[in-house]
């Protein structure tokens, strides 16, 4: 079943972020979420101090088919796009488009958020990680990185390399370190066990 927002159907975005990021040529990193909201005719992109401790939000005002999505400007940068992805993720999951509902999202935490069983957010997170990292790309670049720091040595690296190369990946994509920790672990470059290690390293 479609979901239109001004005639694009958010429903052929879902499980697969890549495939919007090549949809709208924007395959590269760092990706461009600024671009990428305009060609998904988001209204309004607002870096603000959002009240309640708020990472930042998304709104819907169904009479005037407008949606805006609210950063918060006080945290870092790299806290900033994952945020933004993350609302990216509600518009293109989350917000029925032919509802004559408005609608308000509101996210305390993105990103190992206290609620983070909640499934709804989960999967915002996934889809944000997803998108800020693409797995083709992201690959690439960690054996890139890889072997200009340690051309000598094979992929049994201990936790102080992999966080050095973490860094590197951090730069990047510009995401956080912690955000790359979880993306070595999701595709499969590192066990959960040196994910918990580089948590540990990292405090």
């Amino acid at each position: 079943m479609s979901n239109l927002y001004k005639n694009i159907d958010v429903t052929k975005f879902r499980n697969e972020p890549v495939f919007l990021l090549e949809k709208f040529n924007l395959l590269k990193i760092p990706v461009d979420l600024t671009e990428l909201a305009k060609f998904l005719k988001i209204d309004q992109v607002n870096y603000k101090n959002c009240e309640n401790n708020l990472n930042g939000k998304i709104e819907y005002k169904a009479q005037e088919k407008e949606v805006s999505i609210y950063i918060n400007e006080d945290e870092p940068k790299t806290r900033q796009r994952f945020t933004f992805a993350h609302e990216i993720a509600h518009f293109i999951y989350d917000i029925d488009f032919q509802t004559d509902k408005d609608m308000l999202r509101e996210d305390a935490k993105t990103l190992f958020r206290k609620n983070m069983f909640n499934p709804i957010e989960r999967r915002a997170d996934k889809f944000a990680e997803q998108l800020l990292m693409p797995k083709e790309l992201f690959e690439i670049e960690v054996f890139k990185v890889k072997d200009k720091l340690f051309p000598t040595l094979g992929t049994d690296l201990g936790v102080y390399k992999i966080y050095q190369i973490s860094s590197e990946l951090s730069n990047l994509f510009e995401v956080s370190k912690p955000a790359v920790f979880f993306r070595l672990h999701s595709i499969g470059i590192i066990k959960e066990s040196m994910r918990k290690e580089l948590f540990e390293y990292h405090k």
